[in-house]
Formats: C-alpha cells, structure tokens, sequence
C-alpha cells in the first residue's frame, strides 16, 4: 500500500475477507436481536403488535405508515388527517417509511437490520481511514 491510497480502497486479504464476512453477520445479528427476542418472548403475537412495541410510542407506527403512503400531514388526530405537517422526526421517519412501503410491516425489520449495517459499515470506514492508533486510543485513552 502507498502512502497516496486510501486505506477503504485496498483489498483485504483473505483473513481480512473472512473477519469482513463476520463483521456483517455480528451487524446484521445485531439488526435482527430485538426481532428474534420479541417473537420468543411473545409467540404468536402478530407483527403488527411486534411493531407496536418495538417503539413503545403509539403516534409512531401510524405516523410512519401514512408517511410510507404520502401523507406528510397529521395522522393521529382524524379531525385534522392529513392536514399539515408532521411535528415528529420527518427525516428520520422516512428511512423506516421507505421499507414500510416496500414490505409492509415487514419492513420495519428490514429497516433495523439496514440501520444497524449502515452504523457498523460507518464505523469501520471511519476505523481503517483514521488507522489503528484510533483504536488504541479509544481503548487505552488519549495520553
């Protein structure tokens, strides 16, 4: 490796490859844990509920589907549906809209485990640009 590449460019190894392979299956194990945990806990319980409880915030779930429909406005007060737009967490909501739209309630488990990918992969990228005294020295400490 040259001092000009940038280390996310170069090939990893096959050691390398291996412990890349694990890293996303620990991420995407991560992604799936609440979901895994909740459907031992509560068998039989329908997804729909999972999804309930996963948020812990009613407002939530309703606000998220009717922005996976396009509805941007109000959505938990029927005198004023679909007017306005939504005092909650637009952008953040979107994410998850978007893989509601596409699989229903599924998607919000599809969601969490393409949050958690996203987060791991991040966070790796940022560990290999800044090289291994980052490591150190959030293990270790700064001095």
């Amino acid at each position: 490796m040259s001092i000009d590449t940038p280390a996310l460019l170069v090939k990893p190894s096959t050691k390398g490859r291996t412990a890349l392979v694990l890293f996303t299956l620990l991420a995407v194990a991560n992604g799936l844990a609440y979901w895994l945990l909740s459907f031992v806990v509560h068998p039989g319980e329908p997804l729909a509920a999972q999804v309930i409880y996963r948020h812990g915030d009613l407002q939530f779930l309703p606000t998220i589907f009717a922005i996976s429909r396009g509805n941007f406005g109000e959505s938990c007060v029927r005198e004023f549906a679909g007017q306005g737009i939504t005092s909650l967490q637009l952008v953040g909501f979107s994410f998850y809209a978007v893989f509601v739209r596409l699989f229903g309630a599924a998607g919000f488990i599809v969601a969490d485990v393409a949050v958690s990918l996203g987060y791991a992969f991040l966070l790796l990228g940022f560990f290999r640009t800044a090289g291994p005294q980052v490591g150190r020295a959030a293990v270790w400490g700064s001095g």
